[in-house]
């Protein structure tokens, strides 16, 4: 076990040197009370008493100057040094100092400090006989803008208190005004230049050591999770209140993170996450409470590497949707990616791509959504990602593609039945589905040429209108197989002498006879017995023709039909089988 946990450690320290690496913070501001003080208590009460009577120091049980376990306690911590914003700035490549500014540094947090203004006195020792101010945040913050400070974005803050109000409220009003008073704190600095933050909020207070076998534990508990809803929502409400302003929020869930560790100890290599390891034989590397509140420097550690991960390029995922997945050429369609990440909401640039090239870009806006509008892609399909671009404080992430349609106006015709029988001379109709993609617009026009003769065919309607939303329209096909016969040919033009003429001809033999023969009288008879019959044959002939018909012929015939529509077209052929 000792040397799996020792595994892990070494682990979670590389993976923290590598998470940090790009970090660029350069100071750390704290503000706050016990969880985060590296020495402003012991100094205040070393100066006015002695090293002896200082607090905290390994004569109390304290590593000098913080409020927790170290390599001078008894028993010593062997794996960590420091409280966790300690741990946190030797994480971070410019390692920034966070000396208490008693001894000229940034860290302004004080043990016992409360979230309101002014000082609170501590007293200890034997009947109380020490006593030293203790200055409480707002004071801190005082102190800290009194000294015309230089903040970039470079400058860390790290803002946590809210304990001591809880631990000494006498009502649910003082642990709302707990959290309006740390909230202020935060806007002050805002309004001061300061952008980034770390802000932690309560554990169950009920789990420390102090409280978890008294009747008060769930009330505790119940007070610390108030606390931290109504700091949550100052916080959330501060980028409102402060437009125009490039803000990094990072709220440290402590509460969710001690809770997680106490119900699954061996995971983070503690051994015991319920008594204090303060004075006992005992590894306080493998506790979480060094005393009745405070974390060992194990403990720390899980509060460093949890804000490490908040700070350091926070982790995105990148998704992306599409106005409409089926567009019309030339159409608008509007792509919009959504950027999110666990350590806030990313600002900067998506890039979109239609496969490997870029067509466009979009800014973040403030709630990580980013969309580009075009019209241009060209039918066809579209493979479409968005890729978030990397910034200082959020890792890129690119999308998984999208399948982009993009139809150009054409015309899908069908036809019901698939085919007609119909009997010779008569008619059948065919039902034609004209369907327009591609936002056609416009006349679509149906025509059924070439047609095998003697068959026919009309429309009805002979053009469709179309007003270039995809739709269907309908049209009636009739196909007619009764032709025209010749009698109908003689009547349609009165006064023909066709068959007139025809007979006139028949006869010109004979009259040619008579004339050069005419002397020859003895052939008359025979002569008009020939005329006679060639009159009967002429008029025979007019009788056939005049009760003929053209109908179609059995058999099968291929109809085509063609829409049209600029220049979309559509075709389709059935067979007509005539019986």
């Amino acid at each position: 076990m000792s040397a799996l946990r020792h595994a892990l450690t070494v682990a979670l320290l590389v993976f923290s040197a590598v998470l940090l690496h790009a970090q660029a913070y350069t100071s750390i501001v704290v503000i706050g009370d016990s969880l985060s003080d590296t020495g402003n208590d012991a100094h205040v009460s070393t100066a006015l008493y002695t090293a002896a009577a200082a607090v905290p120091t390994p004569a109390t049980g304290y590593t000098q100057g913080s409020f927790t376990d170290g390599a001078d306690t008894a028993p010593a911590a062997q794996l960590y040094s420091g409280v966790w914003i300690k741990q946190l700035a030797a994480m971070l490549a410019a390692k920034p100092p966070v000396l208490n500014s008693l001894d000229g540094g940034a860290n302004y947090a004080y043990g016992f400090a409360f979230t309101g203004s002014g000082t609170t006195p501590f007293a200890y020792g034997p009947g109380n006989v020490f006593t030293f101010p203790v200055n409480n945040m707002g004071l801190q913050l005082s102190t800290y803008l009194a000294t015309n400070p230089t903040i970039t974005s470079k400058t860390l803050f790290v803002v946590w208190g809210g304990a001591n109000d809880i631990l000494n409220a006498t009502s649910s009003a003082a642990v709302t005004t707990a959290a309006a008073n740390e909230a202020a704190v935060i806007q002050a600095l805002i309004a001061a230049g300061a952008t980034d933050f770390i802000i932690p909020n309560l554990p169950p207070l009920g789990a420390v050591p102090r409280l978890n076998t008294t009747a008060s534990a769930a009330s505790a508990t119940a007070a610390a999770a108030g606390f931290n809803q109504a700091l949550a929502a100052y916080v959330a409400a501060l980028p409102a209140a402060n437009p125009g302003k490039s803000l990094h929020l990072y709220s440290l869930d402590v509460f969710t993170l001690f809770n997680t560790i106490i119900a699954a100890p061996s995971t983070y290599g503690f051994a015991n996450v319920t008594i204090s390891s303060n004075f006992l034989a005992v590894n306080p590397d493998t506790y979480l409470f060094w005393d009745g509140l405070h974390p060992t420097t194990a403990g720390h550690h899980q509060l460093a590497l949890a804000a490490a991960a908040l700070i350091a390029p926070g982790a995105t995922t990148t998704t992306l949707a599409s106005s409409n997945l089926s567009a019309n050429l030339n159409a608008s369609v509007t792509l919009t990616a959504t950027v999110k990440s666990p350590a806030g909401i990313p600002t900067g640039v998506v890039t979109f791509f239609d496969g490997t090239t870029a067509i466009g870009n979009g800014q973040l806006n403030t709630a990580g959504v980013a969309t580009y509008t075009t019209s241009s892609l060209t039918a066809g399909t579209h493979n479409i990602t968005a890729a978030y671009v990397a910034s200082q404080y959020f890792n890129a992430s690119t999308s998984t593609a999208l399948s982009e349609v993009v139809t150009a106006p054409a015309i899908s015709l069908t036809a019901t039945p698939v085919g007609l029988t119909i009997a010779s001379g008569s008619t059948g109709s065919e039902a034609l589905t004209v369907a327009t993609v591609g936002g056609l617009s416009g006349t679509v026009s149906l025509s059924c040429a070439p047609l095998p003769s003697p068959l026919t065919c009309t429309f009805s309607p002979a053009t469709l209108t179309f007003a270039g939303a995809n739709n269907t329209l309908t049209s009636t096909l009739t196909v007619n197989t009764a032709g025209v016969n010749i009698s109908q040919l003689n009547r349609t033009r009165p006064g023909s002498n066709t068959l007139q003429a025809i007979a006139a001809c028949s006869l010109l033999p004979f009259f040619g006879v008579l004339v050069f023969r005419r002397r020859h009288l003895r052939s008359l008879p025979l002569l008009c017995l020939l005329l006679l019959f060639s009159s009967g044959a002429v008029l025979g002939l007019s009788g056939c023709s005049g009760s003929s018909s053209a109908n179609a012929p059995k058999g099968l015939y291929t109809i085509p039909v063609t829409a049209t529509g600029g220049s979309a077209t559509s075709s389709l052929s059935f067979v007509v089988t005539v019986n």
